[in-house]
């Protein structure tokens, strides 16, 4: 049913789809991977956001009796920063993910080690992004305006009906990031 949807709106819109897969903002909703692998055969969708905690998945979208990724133009991305790096080494696009609103340029040096096969350095510098997302995942949007706010300048208070972020998790965050954050300044 979910699928049929998503192929209608493929068939009308003017502009390539990326599928979003997130099961839990959408009542449970799941495209499984028997309906993504289906939906990635359309000329119009290209892609596919994983936003699980399973990171197990996105390997069976790309996997060899599924998606090819470099023989057709869908690639999928992880919605977490915990699994950038396995995302990028299973043929995935990486990630489209809260923490690189947080951290960007340390996400992209994760990237680019992975590009320029330092392979040691890049699994220990995801060891990092990944407790760093931990630490957004238990805060939630409020922590995660606040810990973009402290690095990035900008992410302010939450629209209502969201709380703010209180000065305990203000502190919790502070203490929690302070180490992807040094590596965020000094790249």
């Amino acid at each position: 049913m979910y699928g049929l949807f998503t192929v209608q709106v493929a068939n009308e819109s003017p502009l390539p789809v990326l599928i979003y897969n997130f099961p839990g903002v959408l009542g449970g909703i799941d495209l499984d991977t028997d309906v993504i692998t289906e939906l990635s055969q359309h000329a119009n969708i290209v892609g596919v956001k994983l936003t699980y905690r399973l990171t197990s998945l996105p390997a069976s979208y790309l996997g060899p009796t599924n998606v090819n990724p470099t023989a057709r133009n869908f690639v999928a991305f992880g919605g977490f920063g915990d699994f950038l790096l396995q995302s990028l080494i299973i043929g995935g696009g990486g990630a489209i993910c809260g923490l690189a609103n947080v951290v960007p340029k340390t996400c992209i040096h994760l990237v680019n080690l992975f590009k320029e096969k330092k392979l040691e350095e890049a699994v220990q510098l995801q060891f990092k992004l990944a407790w760093a997302d931990w630490i957004l995942v238990k805060v939630g949007v409020p922590g995660t305006k606040y810990a973009i706010e402290m690095s990035e300048g900008y992410g302010g208070l939450c629209r209502k009906p969201l709380p703010e972020c209180n000065p305990e998790m203000m502190t919790m965050i502070k203490k929690e990031l302070q180490d992807i954050l040094i590596i965020e300044t000094g790249l």
